[in-house]
């Protein structure tokens, strides 16, 4: 039996895969996969092994292999990925999958407006006989694996975050049970016109979906006398931002505190109408990305990042980077006048520590503070406690 031209695709769930060319041959009561491959993206997906459709239990012993696919890719979610995967068992009864994904690059997009809900309804005709229900299929156990140590990259709401982790997928294929997730390597949110680093980043697929994780970023801001955060939780699909401080203040000063670090009765107008905007922001009556037009450059321009923000000075700022090598990020940040401009090369030795190396025009950095050096090399040990 030979295959070509042959198409899946799910909408739904954003998976598409074109070009599929099979090549099936009948041995004995079993049928040998000689050749299986499809395009996924700018890679391929391929299968080989043995199916027993003849014998009462049906065998099966398949091998999956994705190099550089793009399997998923839809509004939420798109990933590209290398794969080795073995499917075993009966088919009639139980298989087993498992085996090892590495992701290369996944972005979660977090979405700036939600869709209204929709209900499907059961029509049927009056005196028409409900379908039967589907016979069960096999028990599909899962053991798999997912490693991405880094551009798992989460956009959407002001958010832009990279971060890196493991995952470790068991249960089946009804119910998959997740452990693990994904730790922030860097990060800022956006809001009102200002870039807020974050300092506690986490995507996390306990007990959760593997296509809506669950989200937990905080945003820090500390003065002498105030600890001001905003978090990010709930998931992908339903995202939740709340604001928090120590000791508790009304919403607007705590805004205040992140934005400006200070009080509220103390801003000019200006400074007064930014609050406003970021409260109407994160209240849902403003989406604050719109048509997102510097997400449509940087992917354009191949950046893994660019975001405009303000510097400790005032001045507006431009960063833009993306991984030149596996490990190596390349960025540069470039301020309002000529002497503001610095590059950053951040080369990942393992997990936690971080060669970083800097080079400036001026004796402060690029974003106008004069507590970093303008040239500079370094170690950083980063770890979450």
């Amino acid at each position: 039996l030979q295959l070509a031209q042959g198409e899946v695709q799910d909408y739904a769930q954003g998976a598409h895969l074109r070009d599929i060319d099979a090549l099936l041959e009948l041995e004995g009561d079993s049928v040998r996969i000689a050749r299986l491959t499809a395009g996924a993206g700018p890679g391929t997906v391929s299968a080989s092994g043995t199916l027993g459709i003849l014998s009462s239990d049906m065998p099966i012993d398949v091998r999956l292999e994705a190099r550089d696919a793009r399997p998923l890719s839809s509004d939420l979610l798109t990933v590209s990925l290398n794969a080795d995967l073995t499917a075993s068992g009966q088919l009639t009864k139980k298989l087993l999958l498992a085996g090892s994904v590495h992701t290369n690059k996944a972005e979660i997009r977090i979405p700036e407006t939600l869709p209204t809900s929709v209900a499907t309804l059961n029509v049927r005709r009056p005196g028409e006989k409900p379908p039967p229900p589907p016979a069960p299929g096999p028990v599909v156990e899962l053991d798999l694996r997912i490693e991405a140590p880094r551009q798992v990259f989460v956009r959407g709401r002001g958010l832009d975050a990279e971060l890196g982790g493991s995952i470790r997928v068991r249960g089946t294929a009804d119910n998959p049970r997740p452990i693990g997730g994904f730790e922030l390597r860097r990060g800022q949110f956006s809001l009102a016109g200002q870039a807020l680093r974050i300092a506690k980043g986490e995507v996390s697929f306990n007990g959760g979906s593997l296509t809506d994780p669950s989200l937990d970023f905080t945003v820090r801001e500390s003065t002498a006398s105030v600890t001001a955060e905003l978090n990010i939780a709930g998931t992908v699909s339903k995202p939740e931002i709340t604001l928090r401080s120590t000791p508790d203040l009304p919403q607007d000063e705590i805004l205040a505190e992140l934005l400006f670090g200070r009080s509220a009765s103390s801003l000019s107008p200006f400074e007064l109408a930014q609050i406003a905007a970021a409260v109407a922001e994160l209240t849902g009556v403003t989406s604050g990305g719109g048509l997102d037009p510097l997400g449509s450059i940087r992917q354009g321009l191949g950046l893994d990042q660019l975001s405009v923000g303000t510097s400790d000075s005032g001045e507006a700022t431009l960063g833009a980077g993306r991984y030149v090598a596996p490990g190596v990020y390349v960025g540069v940040e470039q301020g309002a006048s000529t002497e503001s401009t610095k590059a950053k090369v951040q080369v990942d030795l393992t997990k936690h520590l971080k060669l970083e190396g800097t080079v400036g025009t001026s004796s402060g950095s690029a974003t106008g503070s004069d507590r970093e050096p303008a040239s500079s090399v370094g170690i950083t040990y980063e770890l979450e406690y």
